[in-house]
């Protein structure tokens, strides 16, 4: 005959010290899992003025006077002396199903040789649909980076001095 294993029996075995802390929790009435924030906390950003003047690489002046974040992302570009122009041209994407999208991003960052460095879509939140047609930006136009500015995004590059490229 064999001999029977020595320790615990399974239905005696201890469960592991965070699955019991987990469990315990679970039991408090928290729940398992990354847990979601319920107020969703937006940073504070600069007020500019709705009348500011801001200038594009051209000369051509704009107010943004609709669009707070558009503001905030035009000083920025302005504050890090960058060349940019405001939706100078829409890049047209074919969709999944074969129809053509118009994919329009609000800031076209340049560099010295008047070459597209960045392109920039400010928007006040991120969704599933901006990223599905972001990504098929990136399939169809992979030699451009392109940069999705939230105000999470844009209180962090206030707090840097440079925004890397």
């Amino acid at each position: 005959m064999s001999q029977p294993k020595k320790g615990p029996s399974t239905k005696q075995k201890k469960l592991p010290k965070k699955v019991q802390e987990a469990i315990q929790k679970n039991q408090q009435g928290k729940k398992w899992g990354r847990q979601v924030k319920k107020s969703h906390n937006r940073p504070e950003l600069p007020q500019i003025k709705p009348d500011q003047v801001f200038k594009d690489r051209d000369g051509k002046s704009y107010t943004f006077s609709e669009s707070a974040l558009k503001r905030v992302a035009a000083h920025l570009l302005q504050k890090n002396k960058k060349q940019w122009r405001y939706r100078n041209f829409p890049f047209p994407v074919v969709g999944h199903n074969g129809n053509e999208i118009e994919v329009l991003f609000d800031f076209y960052v340049y560099d010295s040789n008047e070459t597209i460095v960045r392109v920039i879509l400010v928007v006040p939140n991120e969704s599933r649909e901006l990223w599905d047609r972001l990504g098929l930006f990136k399939k169809q136009f992979p030699m451009y980076t392109h940069e999705v500015w939230t105000p999470e995004v844009m209180a962090e590059l206030l707090e840097k001095s440079w925004l890397g490229y």
